[in-house]
């Protein structure tokens, strides 16, 4: 192995935070797709901490690899209780939201925007990539790590959440069905305009055929192919 294979986790996941820091920190928080640029710098950064976690350093003694998937464990707490509490300040009666949180130009709409920021962006994220650093810390090949990883972001974008949640709300609350599902923003942005409910099942469908294609690739053979050809 190559010095500079060695190192290839680290150098995807200095790319990876650096960019999603950037997008978190710098970039206005919004639900909407603004752009293709900031969507696909936004994807670009889970991409490449998946292939950080691909390419993470498993030959270790059994023992630590064993306290790091516990270390895992805790480190869920972070996004956990980072969406907590903004779903908790959410609901605030408004009498003590305009007494605490107004004169600190906080209102209704940007909590509501932080709190799916917090989930959708740090809370659900982590357990993407935690399954797939869990398998690569137990041994799993890169390869496979690879998939796991990009299955899950397929999944993520699939709207596979949207049927979920519809139906909990129809089975549990007796909620209809929406029409329109005008909160898939993703969905919206690329085709012009809010999704027919239906609509999304050809989404969904379309995004289960690249999962299954994806599962099939010889990625381990393609992988090999391009280190020979960059000597690393």
């Amino acid at each position: 192995m190559s010095s500079i294979r060695k190192w290839l986790w680290l150098i995807f996941g200095i790319l990876a935070v650096s960019i999603g820091g950037y997008m978190l920190l710098f970039t206005q928080h919004t639900r909407e797709v603004v752009s293709i640029g900031v969507f696909f710098a936004k994807l670009l950064a889970l991409i490449l901490m998946f292939f950080a976690i691909a390419f993470f350093p498993n030959e270790w003694n059994p023992k630590y690899k064993y306290l790091l998937c516990i270390l895992l464990v805790f480190a869920f707490l972070v996004p956990y209780e980072n969406a907590l509490s903004w779903s908790w300040f959410a609901n605030v009666p408004d009498e003590d939201f305009n007494e605490y949180f107004v004169p600190m130009n906080y209102t209704r709409d940007i909590f509501t925007t932080e709190m799916w920021t917090a989930f959708y962006v740090m809370l659900f994220p982590f357990f993407l990539f935690a399954v797939p650093l869990a398998f690569r810390i137990g041994g799993g090949s890169t390869e496979h790590t690879l998939k796991i990883g990009l299955s899950g972001l397929l999944i993520y974008l699939s709207c596979l959440n949207i049927f979920v949640f519809q139906t909990i709300f129809h089975v549990r609350w007796g909620f209809e069905y929406s029409k329109t599902a005008s909160w898939v923003y993703h969905v919206s942005y690329f085709i012009g305009r809010d999704p027919l409910f239906y609509e999304l099942i050809y989404w969904f469908a379309g995004f289960m055929v690249l999962l299954v294609l994806l599962n099939l690739a010889p990625l381990g053979k393609w992988g090999t192919w391009i280190g020979e050809k960059l000597g690393i």
